[in-house]
């Protein structure tokens, strides 16, 4: 064979095992955004993070595994350990880019829906003394609307 043939035999080589750790790192992160609550969000965010946690270390773990066994690899090591790489960051991006344009934003969320809130309720508030009391949704000033 020549050396055309065995770089690209070696990309497809670890692309294929970087695609199968990749998929079942995506599988991971679904079992755990199917479990999420609307009632407990610091229980949410843990969860995320965890799993996030476990597909780096996964990811860690499958290129260490790919480097140590490379005496015993057909092709070309060092090209299998790029397309390992790419193969366990392309499919990812795919699969989480495909599961964003699927889902509708809101889809599922049934018990938070509120009304719609007033410009007013953006506002800050004045205390009878004049103060302006300032919270979470202060931010905007009748400057910035009136552009």
């Amino acid at each position: 064979m020549n050396n055309t043939t065995v770089i690209v035999l070696s990309l497809l080589l670890g692309g294929a095992v970087g695609t199968v750790f990749s998929v079942i790192d995506h599988l991971l992160l679904l079992r755990t955004l199917r479990k999420l609550s609307l009632n407990d969000e610091m229980q949410n965010k843990q969860s995320i993070a965890r799993v996030y946690a476990v597909r780096y270390i996964i990811n860690i773990a499958v290129l260490i595994i790919v480097f140590a066994v490379r005496n015993y690899l057909p092709f070309n090591w060092e090209f299998i350990l790029i397309g390992t790489a790419i193969g366990l960051t392309l499919p990812a991006r795919v699969l989480a880019m495909h599961m964003g344009l699927e889902k509708k934003p809101g889809e599922k969320l049934t018990e938070r829906l509120a009304e719609p809130e007033k410009i007013d309720d953006l506002m800050p508030r004045k205390a009878e003394d004049g103060r302006v009391i300032v919270d979470e949704k202060a931010f905007l000033r009748e400057e910035s609307l009136k552009k």
